[in-house]
Protein backbone atom coordinates (compact mmCIF):
# COMPACT_ATOMS: atom_id res chain seq x y z
CA UNK A 1 0.00 0.00 0.00
CA UNK A 2 1.77 3.25 -1.17
CA UNK A 3 -0.86 5.37 0.72
CA UNK A 4 -1.47 6.17 4.04
CA UNK A 5 -5.12 5.67 5.90
CA UNK A 6 -6.75 5.94 8.45
CA UNK A 7 -7.37 2.26 8.92
CA UNK A 8 -8.19 -0.71 6.39
CA UNK A 9 -10.94 -3.08 7.03
CA UNK A 10 -10.42 -7.11 6.27
CA UNK A 11 -11.90 -8.31 3.31
CA UNK A 12 -14.80 -10.13 3.15
CA UNK A 13 -13.95 -11.11 -0.56
CA UNK A 14 -10.43 -9.49 -2.13
CA UNK A 15 -11.09 -5.81 -1.86
CA UNK A 16 -10.31 -3.94 1.12
CA UNK A 17 -12.37 -0.56 2.51
CA UNK A 18 -10.06 2.10 3.52
CA UNK A 19 -10.52 5.38 5.74
CA UNK A 20 -9.22 9.07 4.84
CA UNK A 21 -10.64 11.75 6.43
CA UNK A 22 -13.50 9.68 8.00
CA UNK A 23 -14.40 8.68 3.74
CA UNK A 24 -14.39 5.61 2.56
CA UNK A 25 -12.88 4.18 -0.54
CA UNK A 26 -12.13 0.88 -1.86
CA UNK A 27 -8.21 -0.61 -2.70
CA UNK A 28 -7.51 -3.76 -4.19
CA UNK A 29 -4.90 -6.72 -2.72
CA UNK A 30 -2.02 -4.92 -4.40
CA UNK A 31 -2.67 -1.39 -2.78
CA UNK A 32 -4.33 0.30 -6.24
CA UNK A 33 -6.80 2.78 -5.25
CA UNK A 34 -10.09 1.28 -7.18
CA UNK A 35 -12.59 3.89 -5.95
CA UNK A 36 -11.22 6.58 -3.91
CA UNK A 37 -12.31 7.78 -0.54
CA UNK A 38 -15.96 9.54 -0.97
CA UNK A 39 -17.89 7.50 0.63
CA UNK A 40 -19.85 8.29 4.33
CA UNK A 41 -20.73 4.67 4.44
CA UNK A 42 -19.10 1.07 2.63
CA UNK A 43 -19.40 -2.55 3.34
CA UNK A 44 -17.27 -4.90 2.51
CA UNK A 45 -17.62 -6.25 -1.07
CA UNK A 46 -20.40 -9.35 -0.97
CA UNK A 47 -21.16 -11.10 -4.38
CA UNK A 48 -19.43 -8.38 -6.53
CA UNK A 49 -21.49 -5.37 -4.72
CA UNK A 50 -20.75 -2.82 -1.94
CA UNK A 51 -23.27 -0.61 -0.43
CA UNK A 52 -22.94 2.85 -0.13
CA UNK A 53 -23.68 6.00 1.08
CA UNK A 54 -22.57 8.75 -0.86
CA UNK A 55 -20.95 11.87 0.79
CA UNK A 56 -23.35 14.66 1.82
CA UNK A 57 -26.16 12.03 0.79
CA UNK A 58 -28.60 9.77 3.65
CA UNK A 59 -29.89 7.32 1.43
CA UNK A 60 -28.09 3.45 0.60
CA UNK A 61 -27.17 2.37 -2.88
CA UNK A 62 -24.78 -0.51 -4.08
CA UNK A 63 -21.93 0.27 -6.08
CA UNK A 64 -19.48 -2.35 -8.33
CA UNK A 65 -15.53 -1.85 -7.73
CA UNK A 66 -15.55 1.17 -9.86
CA UNK A 67 -17.33 3.36 -7.70
CA UNK A 68 -20.20 3.27 -10.26
CA UNK A 69 -23.78 3.08 -8.92
CA UNK A 70 -25.73 -0.72 -9.65
CA UNK A 71 -28.36 0.05 -7.94
CA UNK A 72 -29.07 4.19 -7.29
CA UNK A 73 -29.35 5.26 -3.85
CA UNK A 74 -32.73 5.02 -2.61
CA UNK A 75 -33.20 3.26 0.07
CA UNK A 76 -33.07 4.55 4.21
CA UNK A 77 -31.58 0.90 5.41
CA UNK A 78 -30.11 -1.77 2.94
CA UNK A 79 -27.85 -4.69 3.93
CA UNK A 80 -25.06 -6.66 1.65
CA UNK A 81 -26.22 -9.01 -0.94
CA UNK A 82 -25.94 -12.95 -0.07
CA UNK A 83 -26.97 -15.40 -2.45
CA UNK A 84 -28.44 -13.07 -4.57
CA UNK A 85 -30.76 -11.42 -2.35
CA UNK A 86 -30.58 -8.24 -0.09
CA UNK A 87 -33.33 -7.11 2.51
CA UNK A 88 -34.25 -2.79 1.88
CA UNK A 89 -35.87 -0.60 3.65
CA UNK A 90 -38.08 2.35 2.33
CA UNK A 91 -40.39 4.71 4.39
CA UNK A 92 -40.42 2.21 7.29
CA UNK A 93 -41.37 -0.71 4.98
CA UNK A 94 -39.36 -3.69 4.55
CA UNK A 95 -38.37 -6.02 1.27
CA UNK A 96 -35.93 -7.83 -0.47
CA UNK A 97 -34.55 -7.04 -3.67
CA UNK A 98 -32.32 -8.61 -6.54
CA UNK A 99 -29.72 -7.69 -7.97
CA UNK A 100 -31.45 -5.93 -10.80
CA UNK A 101 -33.37 -3.91 -7.95
CA UNK A 102 -36.30 -6.40 -8.42
CA UNK A 103 -38.48 -6.31 -5.23
CA UNK A 104 -38.41 -10.31 -4.71
CA UNK A 105 -40.62 -9.60 -1.38
CA UNK A 106 -42.74 -7.01 -1.69
CA UNK A 107 -41.67 -3.95 0.32
CA UNK A 108 -44.38 -3.48 2.77
CA UNK A 109 -43.48 -5.00 6.26
CA UNK A 110 -42.57 -4.19 9.39
CA UNK A 111 -39.62 -6.42 9.81
CA UNK A 112 -37.68 -9.33 7.85
CA UNK A 113 -35.89 -11.95 9.95
CA UNK A 114 -32.42 -12.06 9.71
CA UNK A 115 -31.06 -15.35 7.11
CA UNK A 116 -28.01 -16.56 8.82
CA UNK A 117 -27.69 -20.06 6.30
CA UNK A 118 -30.28 -18.50 4.02
CA UNK A 119 -32.99 -20.67 2.48
CA UNK A 120 -34.21 -19.14 -1.09
CA UNK A 121 -38.18 -20.22 -0.66
CA UNK A 122 -39.63 -19.00 2.38
CA UNK A 123 -39.19 -15.94 4.73
CA UNK A 124 -40.27 -14.58 7.92
CA UNK A 125 -41.98 -11.42 7.71
CA UNK A 126 -43.67 -9.13 10.43
CA UNK A 127 -46.36 -7.31 10.10
CA UNK A 128 -48.39 -5.52 13.26
CA UNK A 129 -45.64 -7.04 15.85
CA UNK A 130 -46.69 -10.70 14.38
CA UNK A 131 -44.44 -12.94 12.04
CA UNK A 132 -45.65 -14.59 9.30
CA UNK A 133 -44.03 -17.52 7.53
CA UNK A 134 -44.40 -15.74 3.32
CA UNK A 135 -43.59 -18.15 0.41
CA UNK A 136 -41.39 -15.76 -1.70
CA UNK A 137 -41.89 -17.18 -5.17
CA UNK A 138 -45.85 -15.98 -5.23
CA UNK A 139 -45.63 -13.27 -2.52
CA UNK A 140 -48.21 -15.37 -0.09
CA UNK A 141 -48.23 -16.48 3.18
CA UNK A 142 -48.05 -19.88 4.15
CA UNK A 143 -48.49 -19.62 8.12
CA UNK A 144 -48.51 -16.93 10.63
CA UNK A 145 -47.40 -17.68 14.37
CA UNK A 146 -47.55 -16.22 17.79
CA UNK A 147 -43.82 -16.59 18.41
CA UNK A 148 -42.02 -13.33 19.69
CA UNK A 149 -38.83 -13.80 17.53
CA UNK A 150 -37.68 -16.35 15.18
CA UNK A 151 -34.83 -16.60 12.97
CA UNK A 152 -34.26 -16.99 9.31
CA UNK A 153 -35.14 -20.56 7.94
CA UNK A 154 -32.09 -22.78 6.68
CA UNK A 155 -31.49 -24.38 3.72
CA UNK A 156 -32.88 -28.11 5.58
CA UNK A 157 -36.07 -25.66 5.65
CA UNK A 158 -35.98 -24.97 9.85
CA UNK A 159 -35.86 -22.38 12.01
CA UNK A 160 -35.54 -21.56 15.47
CA UNK A 161 -37.78 -19.96 17.01
CA UNK A 162 -38.72 -17.91 20.60
CA UNK A 163 -41.82 -18.09 22.26
CA UNK A 164 -43.12 -15.06 24.77
CA UNK A 165 -41.89 -16.94 27.82
CA UNK A 166 -38.34 -16.60 26.13
CA UNK A 167 -38.11 -20.48 26.06
CA UNK A 168 -36.64 -22.30 22.49
CA UNK A 169 -37.66 -24.23 19.34
CA UNK A 170 -37.33 -25.04 16.19
CA UNK A 171 -40.47 -25.33 13.14
CA UNK A 172 -40.10 -26.60 9.23
CA UNK A 173 -42.05 -24.21 6.42
CA UNK A 174 -45.16 -26.19 6.50
CA UNK A 175 -45.66 -24.46 10.19
CA UNK A 176 -44.70 -28.16 11.88
CA UNK A 177 -43.41 -28.26 15.25
CA UNK A 178 -39.93 -29.75 14.78
CA UNK A 179 -39.02 -28.81 18.55
CA UNK A 180 -41.34 -27.99 20.74
CA UNK A 181 -40.50 -24.18 22.29
CA UNK A 182 -39.18 -25.39 26.05
CA UNK A 183 -35.49 -25.02 25.44
CA UNK A 184 -33.43 -22.80 27.52
CA UNK A 185 -31.34 -21.11 25.41
CA UNK A 186 -30.65 -20.68 21.61
CA UNK A 187 -27.33 -22.99 22.34
CA UNK A 188 -29.67 -25.77 23.08
CA UNK A 189 -32.17 -25.40 20.16
CA UNK A 190 -29.45 -25.35 17.61
CA UNK A 191 -28.01 -28.24 18.83
CA UNK A 192 -31.21 -30.00 18.98
CA UNK A 193 -31.49 -29.11 15.76
CA UNK A 194 -28.34 -30.51 14.59
CA UNK A 195 -29.59 -34.10 16.45
CA UNK A 196 -32.38 -34.11 14.59
CA UNK A 197 -30.44 -33.26 11.24
CA UNK A 198 -27.89 -35.26 11.43
CA UNK A 199 -29.15 -38.47 13.50
CA UNK A 200 -32.50 -38.68 15.17
CA UNK A 201 -34.63 -37.72 11.78
CA UNK A 202 -37.49 -37.01 13.11
CA UNK A 203 -39.52 -34.39 15.53
CA UNK A 204 -38.60 -33.72 19.16
CA UNK A 205 -41.76 -34.49 21.70
CA UNK A 206 -41.72 -32.41 24.57
CA UNK A 207 -40.74 -35.31 26.35
CA UNK A 208 -37.18 -35.27 24.41
CA UNK A 209 -37.11 -31.40 24.91
CA UNK A 210 -37.53 -32.44 29.18
CA UNK A 211 -35.16 -35.00 29.10
CA UNK A 212 -32.73 -32.85 27.07
CA UNK A 213 -32.78 -30.12 29.63
CA UNK A 214 -31.86 -32.72 32.11
CA UNK A 215 -29.26 -34.65 30.87
CA UNK A 216 -27.77 -31.46 29.24
CA UNK A 217 -27.44 -29.77 32.95
CA UNK A 218 -24.13 -30.62 34.99
CA UNK A 219 -26.06 -29.42 37.45
CA UNK A 220 -29.29 -31.51 37.20
CA UNK A 221 -26.67 -34.66 37.19
CA UNK A 222 -24.63 -33.52 39.67
CA UNK A 223 -26.79 -35.60 43.15
CA UNK A 224 -26.91 -38.56 44.67
CA UNK A 225 -30.09 -40.70 44.94
CA UNK A 226 -30.06 -39.98 48.80
CA UNK A 227 -29.68 -36.16 48.35
CA UNK A 228 -32.72 -33.48 48.78
CA UNK A 229 -33.30 -31.71 46.12
CA UNK A 230 -34.86 -28.60 45.70
CA UNK A 231 -38.53 -28.49 43.72
CA UNK A 232 -37.14 -26.23 41.44
CA UNK A 233 -34.20 -28.22 39.40
CA UNK A 234 -37.08 -30.98 38.43
CA UNK A 235 -38.30 -30.41 34.65
CA UNK A 236 -41.42 -33.08 35.51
Amino acid sequence: VSKFYKYILPPKEDAYLVNENDKFGIIDHRGNELVKPTFAFLTPESEGLFCAIKEGESKFGYIDRQGNYVIRPKYDMATSFTNGYARVCLNDNWGIINKEDKAIVNIKWDGIAVNLNPNKEYVWVKKDNQWNCLKIADNTLSFTTNFADVEGFDTNGYSIVQDKKGLYGCVNTAGEIIIPTGLETYGDATACRDFIVDTYKKPFTMTDVYRYNIYSKDLRNSYKLTDSLDSSVWDY
